[in-house]
């Protein structure tokens, strides 16, 4: 009797076991990730049809240059509430970055290259790298950036994109192609021409390039398929996420400010949320010379300052002062 309930107990266990396997394996495995069907994966991408950067056919006719796409497709596919926030953050900051871009005259689909750099949040790299578009010192100089101790226009989303159209319409004549230009942005225009000229080529893809790179077209490409085919990709209608909706004043300051906090305080905010709203701003006053233009400030409406400090994370500042 007592080993009929031993192996009762021990067929009950492996029935358990095996359902709990069962389950793992296709019931909690989400609908959008594909890995494990492979003519699905392969169906899905072709049927995304031609695809296109700034107005350019992208070739993807061999099947190294398809797996890098499919790999991309894959990740941009997986479903997580840290995908949801970053759609939504992509519907607050895309009409800027879209209307900058357009009024520059250069494609809008390089608001990719922002999305997939910093995903939209104003943070520094471990390499230096700072703001929406993730520019290095060295570059923001070259594109009149102002960068000191208290401003750092890398964090400034209308002068950064500017300066951002300009650097890309400059490669776009130094290399032939948008995504060239992507690219040169990416490794460095110095390095892409070495590496063009030494693999005797014109085309960014067909060179044999590190992963990061090779990976950061790709990446932003099928960011750009998500947006425009959600539904191909398991993904309501981008919209459907939603956008942070935030009122701003504009606060013209033609004089010093010794103290933000103090400003801050007198305008009914604390700091951090007038640094959320002005990440540029980056110690605890603001210095005006004779030479330097009025500084524009934007105010948040109070009633919506929680969704202002869910929307920008702002970068690591000095320590502010108590």
């Amino acid at each position: 009797m007592k080993r009929f309930k031993r192996y009762v107990v021990l067929i009950t266990l492996l029935v358990a076991l095996l359902a709990g396997l069962i389950f793992y394996l296709f019931y909690d495995q989400p609908s959008f990730d594909f890995d494990r069907h492979d003519q699905y994966q392969v169906n899905t991408i072709d049927s995304l049809g031609q695809l296109e950067f700034g107005g350019e056919k992208i070739p993807v006719w061999n099947s190294r240059l398809k797996a890098r796409y499919q790999r991309e497709i894959r990740e941009v596919k997986k479903k997580s509430r840290e995908k949801a926030l970053l759609l939504k953050r992509a519907n607050t900051f895309f009409p800027t970055i879209e209307r900058i871009l357009a009024n520059e005259g250069v494609p809008v689909d390089l608001k990719y290259v922002a999305l997939v750099e910093s995903r939209l949040l104003p943070r520094f790299s471990r390499k230096g790298a700072a703001g929406y578009w993730q520019i290095m010192p060295a570059s923001a100089r070259h594109l009149r950036l102002e960068l000191n101790r208290e401003v750092d226009e890398r964090f400034h989303l209308e002068k950064s994109t500017r300066a951002m159209a300009r650097l890309f319409r400059e490669y776009k004549q130094r290399f032939g192609s948008w995504s060239n230009a992507a690219a040169a942005y990416n490794m460095g225009p110095e390095k892409l021409e070495k590496l063009l000229e030494r693999q005797q080529d014109s085309m960014f893809y067909n060179l044999r390039v590190n992963a990061e790179t090779s990976r950061f077209l790709f990446r932003i490409l099928a960011y750009k398929a998500l947006f425009e085919q959600p539904g191909r990709l398991g993904f309501r209608r981008i919209s459907a996420y939603g956008r942070y909706i935030i009122r701003y004043t504009q606060h013209t300051q033609r004089s010093p400010l010794p103290s933000l906090e103090v400003f801050a305080k007198e305008k009914k905010l604390s700091l951090s949320q007038l640094k959320a709203a002005n990440p540029w701003l980056r110690s605890n006053s603001l210095s005006l010379t004779s030479d330097s233009l009025p500084r524009v400030i934007l105010l948040p409406v109070l009633s919506d300052t929680s969704a202002l400090m869910a929307l920008v994370k702002p970068p690591s500042f000095e320590p502010e002062q108590e």
